[in-house]
């Protein structure tokens, strides 16, 4: 069972599923391809959100840092 789609079932005419005596799930390739693709969609979403979110703070101290050493070099 994959979320957010399901892309297993137990094969029809089986009572109970198991992989030994030939009775075990029929998966879905193309379903198991979208839920990958899925996930990999919202997780570079999100990993480009804290990308440039670390960017942006990272450079606003950059120039604080900057501003600090031109003034201290400045009063000297």
């Amino acid at each position: 069972m994959g979320f957010p789609l399901t892309y297993s079932r137990p094969n029809v005419g089986c009572q109970n599923p198991n992989p030994f005596n030939g009775c075990g799930y029929s998966y879905d390739v193309l379903l198991i391809a979208l839920d990958y693709l899925i996930w990999l969609a919202i997780a570079l979403v999100l990993v480009s959100a804290f990308t440039r979110t670390r960017t942006r703070f990272s450079s606003r101290l950059d120039e604080g840092r900057k501003k600090a050493a031109a003034q201290e070099s400045s009063s000297r």
